[in-house]
């Protein structure tokens, strides 16, 4: 309900005036003193949004809602209600304080009930690891085999599989033979990685959706003119086909458990984390060779300078040596020279001096 905000002058008019007239100055100042204590909107509204008339404490009723405690001061106010001047006075501010925002009553709020929309679960396909896909509704007839010496089951051949699922890139296919020979069914291997799991997922999706896929062929859909049915093979193929027969028994023995693309993937992040942690140690350790050998050349390298130096050393030693030794020689042979030289000298002054005498 829309409420229609009335100015203060405008409650007052609607009461009569003569009650000022018959109020004392201590009431005066009583109903001021009231006036300033319901400006606190926490003495009119209840802590659960109810209302309650601060003047009246002794009422039972303490929570009103708010067209109910307006129609109470609006009552009280009145000129004919039996209070005295200064309850009416009291009842009249508490109507004009009511009318102001802040004791509005909230507008309700319109809850709009969302349900959670529940998160479609995605479920991760998985097919039989390594992937591998069955094919059935292969041509059989009857032909002459010449090692057996009788008529067994022919058909389809491994080299016509081939060309038919050639786009898929098949890593082998196998044709499935019992005791009466061609079985009509045959296998497609794929590569054991994502590009294999891949291929055989596509070739699932194509055949499925010309309804040459699993479901067409448990429905029999085609079968009379000889379409060949392919789906990539699930966990559903090992239990529908048992151990026994001779797609179970190849499925069982050659292919364990499932696995899903990312499944797939991260696998072979984890190989190629290994073989990369892997070179980095053969890296390191072939440089760890290499430093180890360029080390040891170094040292040999160094002891031999510093034995080259000795032996230069030792050379220039010898050759001094050998300087100084040549020189004392030659020396010793002067002076024997030297000697032999005054003999001489003294022997022919003494037979020199005898000549003069026998002169004079």
């Amino acid at each position: 309900m829309d409420m229609e905000y009335l100015d203060d002058d405008d409650v007052m008019s609607d009461y009569d005036d003569d009650d000022n007239d018959q109020l004392a100055d201590s009431d005066e100042d009583e109903l001021d003193k009231d006036e300033e204590r319901i400006q606190n909107p926490s003495t009119i509204r209840n802590p659960d949004g109810t209302y309650r008339c601060p003047f009246c404490p002794g009422q039972k009723k303490q929570d009103y809602r708010f067209n109910e405690v307006t129609k109470h001061a609006e009552d009280q106010a009145k000129g004919s209600s039996r209070k005295g001047p200064k309850e009416r006075r009291r009842h009249q501010m508490l109507l004009q304080r009511l009318m102001r925002e802040d004791l509005q009553p909230d507008k309700p709020v319109r809850v709009i009930k969302v349900e959670p929309r529940e998160t479609p679960k995605i479920v991760e396909d998985r097919i039989l690891w390594p992937p591998v896909a069955i094919v059935k509704n292969l041509q059989t007839g009857l032909t002459y085999d010449a090692n057996q010496k009788k008529e067994i089951l022919g058909g389809v051949t491994r080299e016509q599989i081939e060309s038919t699922f050639k786009s898929y890139g098949p890593r082998k296919v196998e044709v499935l033979y019992n005791y009466k020979g061609h079985t009509g069914t045959a296998l497609i291997h794929f590569e054991e990685n994502a590009k294999g799991w891949e291929a055989a997922s596509k070739l699932d999706k194509t055949y499925a959706q010309s309804e040459l896929g699993r479901e067409g062929y448990l429905k029999g859909r085609g079968r009379e003119k000889d379409e060949w049915f392919a789906w990539a093979a699930r966990e559903r193929d090992l239990e529908a086909e048992g151990k026994k027969g001779p797609i179970g028994s190849a499925l069982h023995r050659k292919h364990k458990g499932t696995k899903s693309l990312a499944e797939v993937l991260e696998q072979q992040d984890a190989v190629k984390r290994q073989q990369e942690r892997e070179e980095k140690r053969v890296q390191e350790r072939a440089f760890m060779r290499l430093s180890e050998k360029l080390q040891r050349t170094e040292d040999k390298l160094k002891e031999m300078g510093e034995f080259g130096h000795g032996l230069k050393e030792e050379t220039r030693g010898r050759v001094s040596g050998g300087t100084r030794a040549h020189s004392s020689d030659d020396g010793e042979e002067d002076e024997e020279s030297n000697e032999g030289g005054g003999a001489n000298g003294e022997g022919n002054g003494g037979a020199a001096a005898p000549a003069g005498g026998e002169e004079r």
